[in-house]
C-alpha cells in the first residue's frame, strides 16, 4: 500500500468509526424516545378525559356539565387502552341514562356516587399501566445504556488502535527522511533513505537519495579547490609584512600571521580560540589595537615603535569591521573583525629624512634672508643715499616678501624641528592669565592699526592648567592673529574661559566669512591655506594651525573648529586643569 492509500484508508476507516458512533447513538434516542411516547400517548389522554368528567359531574345537574360530560364519555370512548376499560365506559353511560331518568334526589345522589366511582376506576386503570409502562421504559433505558456504553467503548478501543499504530506507519518513514534532510543540511552528505513501500514515498526517498549522492560528489570535487585556495589565502596572509590578527562576530581569536607572531611574542596555538578581551589583557601591544574598538580612530595619532630583532620598525594601528550578507535572510551582519598593525618603517625612513632636509633647508636659507632683510632696511638710512618715491616701493615690496619668506622658512624650521623631536614640550602648572595676557599684548599693535578689538573676560579665581607657556602663547597668537586677518575693519574678537571641572576650554571667535563646513578639518593639514581675508597679500603659510595642533596634542590637549558660512568661526583650546 502506498502513502496515498495509506491516507485515504485512514480517512475511510475514521469515517466508518464516526458513523457507527452515531448510528449507535441514533438508533439508541429513536428507540427510547418511541418508548417514552408509547406510555405517554393514550394513558395520559384517558387520565385527562376521566379528570374532565368528574369536574362535569361537580356541575350536575346543570345541562352544559351533561352535555360536557357526554363529550368527554364519548372521547374516552374512542380511546380505550386497557383491558376492561370499554365495559366501565359503557357503565358510566348507562349510569348518565338512569342519572337522567331518576326522579328523586336519593337516586341522584346515588347514580352521581356510582358515575365518580366509575370515573376513578377509569383513571386508577390507566395510573396502573402508565406505572408499569414507565417501568419497562426505565428497563429499556438501562438497555440502550448499556448498549451504547459497550458501543462507544468498542469505538473508543478501536480508535486508540489506530491512533497508536496507523499514524507511526505514516508518519515514521516521514520522520526518517526529515532526519536525513536534517543531517544533510549540516553537511554530512553520506546519508541515505531505505523505503520499502511502494508509492509516493518510495519516489521521495529515491529522489533525496540521488540528491545527497550529488552533494557529495560536488563536496569531494571541490574539496581539493577549496583546500588550495585555503593555502593560497594562508601564504598571502603569512607573506604580508605587516603585523595581523582576525577575530571572529563572538570576540574568540582566529588567525594571527607570522609577523604579528613575532612583533607581539606570541604563538598561533596560544591565541586560536582564546577570548581577544583576554589577550588584551594578556599582552599591551594587542590590548592597544583592541582599545580601537571602543575608541575612534585619530588619524594623527603617533606611530608605535616597536624593536624587533635590534631594529626600530614604526607601525599604524588599524581595524577592519567585516561584514557578510546572510544566505537566508539577505541581512548584512558583522562577521568578525581584522586588527592590523601596518608597517610605515620605509614610510617614517623616507618622512625623517624629508623633515631633515627641510630642517637643513630651512636653516640654511633663514641667514641668507635675514642678510637680505637687513641690507634693504639699511637701505632707508639716508647716509647710504636718498631713494626716490619708486625705489622706496621696491624696497618696501621687497622687505615684505622678505619678511613672508622668513615667517615661512621660521614655521617650515619649527615644524620639522617638531615631528623629529628637536624641540621638546615641557607641560607644567601654570596660571592661565598671564599667558592670554602676554598674546593678547603681543598682538596689539596689529589689533590698533586694523580698528580691531579684542574683548575678553578674566576668571574670577586663578585657573591653573597643564601647559608649556611659551608654546601655549605661540598657539594663542597664531589663533588671534588668523581671526585679526579674517576680521573687517572696526570688527571684534572675543576671547573667552570656560573652566570646567578637570579641563579648561579657551574659544577665539571671529566676525569673519567663516569656514566652509568641508575645510572645517582640513585647515589642520599641513599646506592647506584659507582666503586671506581683507588683505590679499597676506596669505598664510598652511603651516601655523598644523603646528597649533602639534603643539597642544604634545602638552595633553586638543584644538578644533567649529563655523557657520557668513556667521565667523571659533576655534576651541582644551587645557587640562590642575
Amino acid at each position: 500500500m502506498n502513502f496515498s492509500s495509506k491516507i485515504w484508508a485512514g480517512l475511510i476507516l475514521l469515517l466508518v468509526l464516526i458513523m457507527t458512533v452515531a448510528g449507535i447513538g441514533i438508533f439508541v434516542l429513536q428507540d427510547t424516545s418511541g418508548r417514552g411516547v408509547e406510555v405517554m400517548k393514550d394513558n395520559f389522554r384517558s387520565v385527562e378525559y376521566a379528570h374532565q368528567m368528574l369536574n362535569s359531574l361537580n356541575h350536575f345537574p346543570d345541562s352544559a356539565a351533561i352535555e360536557d360530560f357526554r363529550k368527554w364519555t364519548r372521547l374516552e370512548s374512542g380511546n380505550i387502552t386497557e383491558k376492561g376499560e370499554d365495559s366501565l365506559v359503557e357503565v358510566l353511560n348507562s349510569s348518565l341514562a338512569f342519572y337522567l331518568s331518576t326522579r328523586t334526589p336519593e337516586q341522584a345522589d346515588s347514580t352521581s356516587r356510582s358515575l365518580e366511582v366509575t370515573i376513578l376506576h377509569i383513571m386508577d386503570i390507566n395510573m396502573v399501566a402508565t406505572r408499569k409502562k414507565n417501568e419497562i421504559l426505565n428497563s429499556s433505558i438501562q438497555s440502550n445504556t448499556r448498549l451504547i456504553t459497550i458501543g462507544y467503548t468498542m469505538v473508543f478501543l478501536i480508535l486508540i488502535s489506530v491512533l497508536f499504530n496507523y499514524p507511526y506507519a505514516i508518519i515514521h518513514p516521514v520522520q526518517e527522511l526529515i532526519t536525513r534532510i536534517k543531517e544533510v543540511a549540516e553537511g554530512n552528505y553520506d546519508q541515505r533513505v531505505e523505503v520499502s513501500e511502494a508509492g509516493e514515498l518510495r519516489d521521495l526517498g529515491e529522489a533525496f537519495n540521488e540528491m545527497a549522492a550529488q552533494l557529495s560528489a560536488f563536496k569531494r570535487s571541490t574539496l581539493a579547490q577549496v583546500l588550495f585556495e585555503q593555502r593560497r589565502l594562508q601564504t598571502v596572509l603569512s607573506s604580508l609584512k605587516d603585523a595581523l590578527l582576525m577575530m571572529d562576530e563572538n570576540g574568540k581569536m582566529l588567525y594571527i600571521n607570522p609577523v604579528a607572531q613575532s612583533v607581539m611574542h606570541l604563538s598561533a596555538d596560544a591565541i586560536i580560540g582564546l577570548s581577544a578581551a583576554e589577550l588584551a589583557l594578556r599582552n599591551d601591544l594587542f590590548n592597544s589595537l583592541y582599545e580601537l574598538l571602543s575608541q575612534p580612530h585619530n588619524p594623527s595619532e603617533q606611530p608605535l615603535i616597536v624593536v624587533t630583532q635590534g631594529e626600530e620598525q614604526f607601525f599604524r594601528r588599524e581595524i577592519i569591521s567585516i561584514d557578510a550578507t546572510d544566505p537566508i535572510t539577505g541581512i548584512n551582519k558583522p562577521v568578525g573583525h581584522v586588527f592590523m598593525l601596518r608597517n610605515i618603517t620605509q614610510f617614517s625612513a623616507l618622512d625623517r629624512a624629508k623633515n631633515d632636509f627641510l630642517a637643513t633647508v630651512s636653516h640654511e636659507l633663514k641667514t641668507p634672508l635675514s642678510s637680505i632683510n637687513l641690507s634693504l632696511k639699511l637701505l632707508y638710512d639716508p647716509r647710504l643715499g636718498l631713494l626716490n618715491e619708486a625705489q622706496n616701493q621696491l624696497v618696501d615690496q621687497s622687505r615684505e616678501e622678505v619678511k613672508h619668506m622668513l615667517s615661512m622658512v621660521g614655521e617650515l624650521l619649527k615644524l620639522s624641528q617638531l615631528e623629529t623631536g628637536r624641540i621638546k614640550l615641557q607641560a607644567e602648572k601654570t596660571p592661565l592669565t598671564p599667558m592670554i595676557e602676554r598674546a593678547v599684548t603681543f598682538l596689539m599693535p596689529q589689533t590698533n592699526a586694523a580698528a580691531v578689538s579684542i574683548f575678553w573676560k578674566n576668571v574670577d579665581a586663578p585657573v591653573f592648567v597643564s601647559a608649556d607657556p611659551d608654546k601655549t602663547v605661540w598657539v594663542l597668537v597664531n589663533l588671534l592673529g588668523n581671526a585679526l586677518r579674517f576680521s573687517p575693519n572696526g570688527g571684534s574678537i572675543y576671547l573667552t574661559v570656560h573652566p570646567e571641572d578637570d579641563r579648561v576650554l579657551i574659544a577665539v571667535t571671529d566676525e569673519g566669512p567663516g569656514i566652509l563646513p568641508e575645510m572645517v578639518e582640513r585647515i589642520f593639514e599641513k599646506y592647506v591655506t584659507m582666503p586671506a581675508g581683507k588683505n590679499p597679500d597676506n596669505s598664510g603659510t598652511g603651516l601655523g594651525l598644523t603646528i597649533a595642533r602639534e603643539f597642544m596634542q604634545a602638552q595633553g590637549g586638543k584644538i578644533w573648529a567649529t563655523s557657520i558660512p557668513g556667521q565667523g568661526a571659533t576655534f576651541w583650546l582644551q587645557f587640562q586643569r590642575i
